[in-house]
């Protein structure tokens, strides 16, 4: 299973957290991007592109 949490931090940018099944783990910050910009970025550089992938808010929100 594949999932990134998200959020925004006290200088406001947007965090994503990704983890996997296979132990890999990654952390990037995004500033003044989007959450659907910065989650088509993350995807092309990381080849995650077309591959289902969880993702929840570490905020409450949506």
């Amino acid at each position: 299973m594949r999932y990134i949490l998200y959020f925004r931090n006290i200088y406001g940018a947007l965090v994503l957290r990704y983890s996997d099944d296979d132990g890999n783990r990654i952390r990037e910050q995004y500033i003044d991007y989007s959450l659907e910009e910065a989650l088509r970025q993350f995807r092309e550089k990381h080849a995650l592109k077309g591959k289902h992938i969880d993702i929840a808010s570490l905020d409450g929100k949506k």
